[in-house]
């Protein structure tokens, strides 16, 4: 009688460990059987997927638990271990959770040589991917910082051209007066690609901005105007909310123009896109120590999905080849080292908004 007392504690005993190890492991553990039911699962599977009740998911069927729907995916893991009676490991990204996942299945095999469950472990790999994500991208622009250098070479030898032969042309006074307005802006644009050229140099060597006092609203018109021509061939209208008198800002103008330019220019592509035309509107405002910019249109809007990744670098929404998914990286860095703030609001269908935010330029007194 003893032993079997002996044996019954020992028993009991050994269950107890092994429930309290399994509850121990934080990643998502759970045992299926042949059926997709969920026989078995540790309190980590059930916080991640029932509240933390574990009486809620035993005898549910796994896809009905993990993925909310009536059916296995098409990609199952457990359908192919079952088939394969080999183990799986998958990546998956969770959209609800925002979340990528390593799925691991085993098969369990009895003594009869049969696939009698499967184990399911689920393991949240989000950091590590993102790690892996953020490597290559700083590898990308290790790249390109390399590149500049030359690049600025061989692009300021023609544009040394285009400016000198510009204003040799200008400098003629028989030159009739709305062609020297065009020639002018040629001019104008040679010289602002060269500052272009010239702020890739300084940023690849770790120089600074030049920064000055700017009138945001005569940026904005100067970037209007530069579009002209490209908004009026796309059958975009321009609604100007300019606030007059509006302060100014400490910022580099010409990078305050490039961070408007590539915001109106991705603007004009998607109305372009979506319905051939469209309205551009621009408000400027004065908020609470802070000079407000609002660049809005009617375009197709941006999916929640890809709202919170559009600044990251080399992430597009455009056409393959349309794009190098740089342009609203670049604005958010201009605007993050002057001191600013930039983002985005849209719901799909319903166009997009980007606010940007500086602070007011401090007025000393003489």
């Amino acid at each position: 009688m003893c032993k079997f007392r002996r044996s019954d504690d020992a028993l009991r005993y050994a269950a107890e460990e092994w429930r309290s190890t399994f509850d121990s492991i934080t990643d998502p553990i759970s045992i299926h059987d042949t059926d997709y039911r969920i026989t078995r699962l540790n309190k980590a599977f059930a916080a991640a997927y029932a509240g933390g009740d574990i009486a809620a998911c035993l005898g549910q069927r796994c896809y009905e638990v993990i993925h909310g729907t009536a059916a296995p995916p098409e990609d199952c893991p457990h359908r192919k271990v079952m088939e394969e009676r080999q183990p799986v490991n998958t990546e998956h990204y969770d959209v609800a959770g925002d979340r990528f996942l390593d799925v691991s299945v085993s098969p369990i095999i009895g003594e009869d040589d049969r696939v009698s469950g499967v184990v399911h472990i689920i393991r949240d790999i989000t950091e590590r991917k993102r790690m892996e994500e953020n490597l290559i991208v700083t590898d990308r622009m290790v790249s390109l910082g390399e590149m500049a250098s030359g690049l600025a070479h061989e692009v300021n030898n023609p544009l040394t051209g285009v400016i000198g032969f510009a204003q040799l042309v200008l400098s003629d006074p028989r030159l009739p007066a709305g062609l020297k307005s065009d020639l002018e802006m040629v001019s104008s644009e040679a010289r602002r690609a060269a500052e272009v050229v010239q702020k890739m140099l300084n940023f690849a060597r770790g120089g600074s901005a030049s920064v000055g006092s700017v009138d945001v609203n005569q940026t904005l018109l100067n970037v209007v105007r530069l579009r002209e021509y490209e908004l009026r061939a796309n059958n975009i209208t321009v609604d100007k909310r300019l606030t007059l008198s509006l302060p100014q800002v400490n910022a580099d103008a010409m990078e305050l123009q490039q961070v408007f330019v590539n915001l109106i220019i991705n603007a004009e592509y998607f109305m372009d896109k979506y319905h051939r035309g469209g309205q551009l509107e621009l408000t400027t405002e004065e908020g609470e120590g802070v000079v407000r910019i609002i660049i809005a249109d009617d375009g197709p809007g941006i999916a929640p999905d890809k709202l919170a990744q559009i600044f990251s670098p080399f992430f597009t929404t455009k056409d393959f080849g349309q794009g190098t998914g740089l342009g609203l990286s670049i604005c958010r860095g201009i605007v993050t080292r002057h001191g600013g703030t930039i983002r985005a609001e849209s719901e799909a269908g319903s166009g997009a908004r980007f606010i940007i935010e500086f602070p007011v330029a401090e007025v000393t007194e003489a």
